[in-house]
């Protein structure tokens, strides 16, 4: 069906993309909804079945470890025992719980329920020969000894089915994880359809009100404003459109349609009343054109003159004239101008002759700053070229710093290990000396035995000579003893003197090696302030030499600043010469002039140009301050 829109009021044709928008508004929003339920009913089955039924198999698997538990409790544990009575409870209670657990997470997993039987079935026969297993533990050895085979089987079986149970869980949890997934994802991509879709809706409910609007409104009132200012601008022969329209549109039409109609009656009316108009004028142009004729001559003649002694730059003429009325005006601009204009040459005169004496002082001034800058460019080239000289010195400087830095360094080490040298050899000193007095102290033990032996040898001898012709023999064994004897004593002595004379020379080695040990030590310390003042010179250096290329860079960037405002100067310099010659230029064409007041301008005289401070020198004092720096580098 189709839309007669010109028949239409504005009201209802703005109401059809509201409606339109609303329209798809709705569609986008049912859709949304839709895919929104879809996906929540998905998520919701995900956490309230897929999940719950996970927690019940891993408690089915829980209580299946419970009940090997169970049984080993039984065979290990005394019956009256709190955990084997514990342990019976969950051997009673715990298969049927497991078997209730995985029946109810097969409800909930419908799809997996052969696997969940079979779970349920296994944990019942472990059940039933861990029941076996435990009946034999009040029994003989021989039938515990077969229920501990038993259940060596029900471990096997128990460890198996937890395995299993576990990798289905993993499986589960694997696949619930890739749902949950793929239902975010369906939910991320629900959003950015509505969005879409809303873009979409409002992308072509705005199409549809563009349309609308320029098809049934827009363009219409566009062409009735095109009439509108044709027939403003007296254009009547313009046709009115829309004349049949029954909207608002229309009524504009026929109004714009009646103004027409009144405008070529009006427009009749004014021809009629121009032609009355211009018969009149006619007649009165015809009177007056032979009295206006003989004023217009008498007022060219006039501005004829006054024209004829501008041309020959005479500014002191004025129209003295007895003009008519209508041209008084006329003579009083012209004779203004001629004022005014006398007056701007005047001012121009006297700005040009001190333009003349400024462009001198500027031109004077900027030969001395092209001077300036270009001593100033040749300081800087000396002073980068000392900078240059100092930061290879320094660097120099910190080259043999760390040198100097690495020999104290290896000194100190060697000091160190004179150091553990003289300690080693203190140690061995030290061992000597106890030796010694080991040494003493066994002398001392000879010479105690050789005294002895002295007496017993005295004590015989006497005895010998008590027996008379019998002991003789032992007399001269006894005397032969005692001699023996009073050498090793001396020998002993002897021996003993000696080892106190290496004891006392070992004693001030002892003295001296200590005495060494201590100069090393301080040898050790001074070498290491060596060390430190060394490292802390070659460090300085080594930042010194840093400043200075970082003085050079800056100085090398002063350099060429300067090099870049010498070229800037000299352009200013020709600048200031070339406005020099304008200006006197300028002067020479306003002294052709005549003017009232004054003559001529006169040109401008030079005046003497303004004293300036002397330039200091700076080659020398750089000069002066690179030896300087090379004699106190060389000092240093």
């Amino acid at each position: 069906m189709r839309l007669d829109l010109d028949n239409m009021k504005l009201g209802v044709k703005t109401l059809i993309p509201l409606g339109v928008i609303a329209a798809l508004f709705t569609i986008v929003l049912c859709l949304s909804v839709y895919r929104s339920h879809k996906t929540s009913s998905e998520y919701g089955a995900l956490v309230e079945r897929a999940n719950i039924a996970l927690v019940k198999v891993m408690r089915a698997n829980r209580l299946a470890t419970d009940i090997g538990y169970a049984a080993h409790v039984i065979l290990d544990l005394q019956p009256t025992s709190p955990e084997w009575l514990a342990a019976q409870d969950s051997l009673r209670v715990s298969p049927a719980l497991a078997q209730s657990l995985l029946k109810e997470a097969a409800g909930l997993q419908p799809q997996y329920s052969a696997e969940l039987q079979g779970f349920a079935e296994r944990i019942r026969t472990i059940a039933e020969e861990a029941k076996r297993a435990s009946a034999f533990a009040a029994s003989e050895n021989d039938q515990q000894t077969r229920a501990a085979k038993a259940l060596g089987g029900i471990d096997a079986r128990v460890q198996k089915i937890n395995a299993e149970i576990a990798a289905f869980n993993d499986l589960r949890l694997a696949e619930n994880t890739q749902t949950s997934v793929e239902l975010r994802s369906r939910a991320d991509n629900t959003i950015l359809m509505t969005l879409a879709a809303f873009i979409i809706a409002v992308g072509a409910g705005f199409g549809v009100s563009r349309w609308l609007t320029r098809t049934a409104i827009v363009s219409p009132i566009l062409a009735l404003s095109r009439q509108m200012r044709q027939i403003a601008d007296n254009d009547l022969a313009v046709s009115v459109a829309g004349l049949n329209r029954a909207d608002e549109v229309g009524d504009m039409a026929r109004a714009l349609q009646n103004f027409k109609q009144k405008g070529l009656e009006h427009r009749a009316a004014e021809e009629r009343t121009a032609e009355e108009r211009r018969r009149i004028e006619a007649e009165y142009r015809e009177l007056e054109e032979s009295s206006l004729q003989k004023e217009r001559d008498t007022v060219a003649q006039s501005i004829g003159r006054g024209l004829e002694r501008l041309s020959a730059k005479d500014l002191t003429h004025r129209i003295d004239d007895n003009l008519p009325d209508a041209y008084r005006r006329l003579q009083n601009d012209f004779n203004a101008a001629l004022s005014q204009l006398d007056g701007a040459i005047q001012h121009v005169a006297g700005g040009a002759n001190l333009i003349g004496t400024a462009t001198m002082e500027i031109t004077s001034a900027a030969d001395d700053l092209s001077r300036r800058t270009e001593q100033q460019a040749a300081s800087l080239e000396e002073t980068v070229a000392a900078i240059s000289e100092i930061a290879t010195t320094v660097a120099k400087t910190a080259t043999g710093a760390k040198h100097a830095s690495e020999v104290v360094s290896a000194t100190k080490a060697d000091a160190e290990k004179s150091g553990v040298v003289v300690q080693q050899a203190m140690e061995a000193i030290n061992r000597i000396e106890k030796s010694s007095n080991n040494i003493a102290q066994i002398i001392g033990v000879i010479d105690e035995i050789a005294f002895q032996t002295n007496l017993l040898a005295l004590n015989a001898g006497v005895e010998a000579a008590r027996a008379g012709e019998a002991g003789k023999g032992f007399a001269v064994v006894a005397s032969e003893v005692r001699a023996l004897a009073q050498r090793s004593a001396e020998a002993a002595k002897e021996i003993k003197g000696l080892i106190s004379a290496s004891t006392d020379e070992v004693g001030e080695g002892v003295t001296l090696v200590v005495e060494a040990g201590k100069a090393l030590a301080r040898i050790v310390e001074a070498v290491g302030e060596i060390d430190g003042i060394v490292s802390g010179i070659a460090i300085g250096a080594s930042e010194q030499s840093t400043s200075l290329q970082q003085v050079n860079s800056a100085i090398s960037q002063m350099d060429q600043d300067v090099q870049k405002n010498a070229a800037m100067v000299e352009e200013t310099t020709g600048a200031t010469h070339n406005l020099r010659r304008e200006t006197e230029a300028l002067i020479s064409s306003i002294s052709s002039f005549r003017l009232s007041e004054t003559a001529a301008a006169a040109p401008p005289q030079r005046k003497a140009p303004r004293p300036r401070a002397a330039l200091r020198s700076l080659g020398g004092e750089a000069t002066a301050r690179k030896i300087d720096a090379e004699g106190e580098w060389m000092e240093f």
